[in-house]
């Protein structure tokens, strides 16, 4: 026991760093699309009783989407209550196990040094931090992601079955790491190398999780009469003309224009600098008089650049 919590102790206190900052934000009212639809359509199925069928919600509070969230929210809200604090932290809950879950990964599958340092990454994220106690999907979506794809990684099919299916049903957008693992288990189908048994575990997670998700949209069709919520789909890009006019406009003004082109510069100087000690190469002098002037030229830019 004092190995594991030796082993541990950054972890532990950064949990109750982050978990102490964050208490007063637990006492805030619902902003934005917590204050419609989630905390709305969470309190509507506290009341009517937890399910995850799609009739659990009114579809104007659903917004079409999986009800694991809710469903899991609505059984928080029987025990602690539909207060402002409860629902913002069932949200601090999910938050901390997703630190939990990324220092055990990095510790496990690397060393204490990248556990730390990946566990202080995402602690100190701004969206991560800002969304911690929000009443939204988002950061569910990005533990059972992260779950998900490290269980299947490990060859934890029994697990990565089980968080690929909950991801799921709780956000359409957990599709895509489904797909990574789906086409990874694909690919793995021909490998001869492989046992035939252990080929096809690796398809287990994405079957079984594709057949529950089909059935809720089968469902959804049957007493909603669509699949997809019709606001949505009315926003849906078919044409690559449009894809990639979209991609280009979120992609460049997120990355030089939201505070990300600071971390760019600061990773670049840092390897720079290492590579310097370590390989003392003049190409390593080069890349730093490289990357000097561009982070001057870029600070002295004036900033409507990109207005």
């Amino acid at each position: 026991m004092f190995d594991f919590l030796k082993s541990r102790w950054p972890l532990v206190v950064v949990v109750i760093l982050f978990i102490m900052v964050k208490i007063p934000n637990l006492l805030l009212p619902y902003y934005w699309d917590e204050s419609w639809p989630y905390a709305p359509a969470i309190i509507q199925m506290s009341h009517h009783g937890a399910s995850l069928l799609p009739t659990a919600v009114e579809p104007l509070l659903s917004r079409g989407h999986p009800l694991f969230f809710h469903f899991s929210a609505a059984l928080w809200i029987k025990v602690f209550g539909s207060t402002y604090k409860s629902l913002h932290a069932f949200a601090l809950f999910i938050s901390v196990l997703l630190l939990i879950a990324v220092y055990e990964a990095g510790y496990w599958v690397f060393n204490k040094r990248v556990a730390v340092i990946s566990l202080l990454l995402v602690a100190t994220n701004i969206f991560f931090f800002v969304q911690s106690t929000f009443v939204l999907l988002e950061v569910l979506v990005a533990l059972l992601s992260f779950l998900s794809i490290a269980c299947y990684a490990r060859g934890q099919y029994f697990y990565a079955t089980l968080t690929l299916t909950i991801l799921f049903l709780t956000k359409e957008s957990g599709l895509i790491a489904g797909f990574i693992i789906g086409f990874d288990a694909l690919v793995a189908l021909f490998n001869k190398q492989e046992k035939l048994n252990t080929r096809l575990l690796r398809l287990m997670p994405i079957t079984v999780a594709t057949a529950i998700i089909g059935l809720f949209f089968v469902l959804q069709k049957h007493y909603n009469g669509w699949y997809v919520f019709p606001l949505h789909v009315n926003t849906v890009l078919t044409r690559w003309k449009d894809i990639l006019y979209r991609f280009r406009t979120c992609t460049f003004p997120t990355i030089f224009c939201m505070n990300y082109e600071y971390i760019f510069f600061f990773v670049l100087l840092i390897y720079s600098v290492i590579a310097i000690i370590t390989l003392r190469k003049a190409r390593s002098f080069a890349l730093l008089l490289l990357v000097i002037p561009g982070i001057l030229v870029y600070y002295f830019i004036d900033d409507k650049r990109f207005e």
